[in-house]
């Protein structure tokens, strides 16, 4: 995965895209017992069909088609990569561009750096992105210690300039 647009894939990742990570029990196999099975994913989510053609022409994976137009709403579609060593590789390109998702990141590579037996890191790696993608969630470094944003009156940190001489003065 060769590209010269990690920076705009960092955007659209910060901006439509979606990393995460999850478990569900599997009681599906009729070759095995039921267990609990882990994944991750990294996508982008979009309307624009041409957008989900050239990320495949740059960056490889493949798009799905997640929701059918309607009288109401356009197709929606999403990207992703195949295959874990291209996740990574995505990742590792993406991750000095990221400005919003970049922790996210970092916990995806952990992930797929994680062997077997690694049930309690990734429950705690799930737990943390959960919290990092929950929508409405803002998470600062405020002095008073709290997660609370601090919202700044319109006119704090305006520059303030010397009063300018009308020809009514």
């Amino acid at each position: 995965m060769r590209s010269q647009n990690w920076p705009y894939l960092a955007g659209l990742v910060d901006g439509e895209g979606c990393l995460s990570a999850w478990k569900y029990w599997n009681a599906n196999r009729t070759d095995c017992k039921p267990y609990w099975q882990y994944s991750c994913r990294v996508g982008i989510t979009n309307t624009n069909l041409d957008l989900m053609k050239r990320l495949v022409q740059h960056f490889g994976g493949g798009f799905l088609c997640k929701r059918e137009a309607t009288e109401k709403h356009k197709a929606s579609y999403e990207w992703r990569p195949k295959g874990k060593r291209n996740m990574q590789l995505l990742l590792l390109g993406i991750l000095p561009h990221l400005m919003v998702k970049a922790e996210q990141a970092k916990l995806l590579l952990e992930w797929i750096d994680l062997g077997y037996g690694t049930q309690l890191r990734r429950d705690e790696i799930i737990n943390r992105l959960n919290i990092l993608n929950r929508k409405g969630s803002v998470e600062t470094d405020t002095p008073d210690g709290s997660n609370e944003p601090k919202i700044q009156p319109e006119h704090d940190g305006d520059i303030v300039s010397d009063p300018v001489e009308t020809l009514d003065s």
